[in-house]
């Protein structure tokens, strides 16, 4: 008789605790009975889904196994395989340190904090610009803005069109340095 009749003559049975059985299906379904009418949990003032950061758990993770070779010559040639690859892995990483040595361009990478590049586009400049927008704004920088929702003052000497540009200064703004040397010498 072959496997595949004795596992159909006699399936396997799954024994299960009866026990466990009440928490399991309190712990999988919601208290009103289905998940459509669960209600939703409370929110929190202010909050943005997209600033959550997600944090890893603790448990470490498992390293995948590889099956080990049955016999001493498969398992050799893998263990030469290995020096080999690390081998040529060191070379090259040696002449790219050559090479950025002679260029000017090395250094150690921990010392120096990692730079930003720049966007190229228009939506990835406008995009930066949003996003150091939100971020400060997240932050609060913008609370204590003077004149925050009240209208722009307005100056009837800047749309006069007889007062020259240069013949009137507003008020709020300090002189220039050039222009303080020529008035003191006017």
């Amino acid at each position: 008789m072959s496997a595949d009749q004795k596992l159909k003559k006699e399936p396997p049975r799954i024994i299960t605790p009866t026990a466990s059985a009440p928490l399991l299906k309190s712990a999988t379904t919601p208290s009103t009975g289905s998940w459509a009418t669960a209600p939703f949990p409370p929110s929190i003032e202010g909050h943005r889904p997209w600033h959550t950061a997600y944090k890893d758990t603790s448990i470490a993770p498992m390293k995948p196994t590889h099956p080990q070779p049955a016999d001493e010559r498969t398992l050799r040639k893998e263990r030469e395989r290995k020096k080999r690859t690390a081998r040529a892995g060191r070379l090259h990483s040696a002449k790219e340190s050559t090479l950025d040595y002679q260029l000017g361009i090395g250094g150690s990478k921990s010392k120096r904090p990692p730079t930003r590049v720049n966007p190229v586009s228009i939506k990835g400049w406008a995009s930066l610009i949003e996003n150091q927008i939100e971020h400060a704004r997240s932050k609060g920088l913008f609370d204590g803005v003077k004149g925050r929702g009240q209208p722009a003052r307005l100056y009837i000497e800047e749309s006069n069109p007889f007062i020259a540009r240069g013949d009137f200064r507003l008020p709020d703004e300090p002189y220039h340095p050039a222009q303080r040397c020529r008035t003191a010498l006017d």
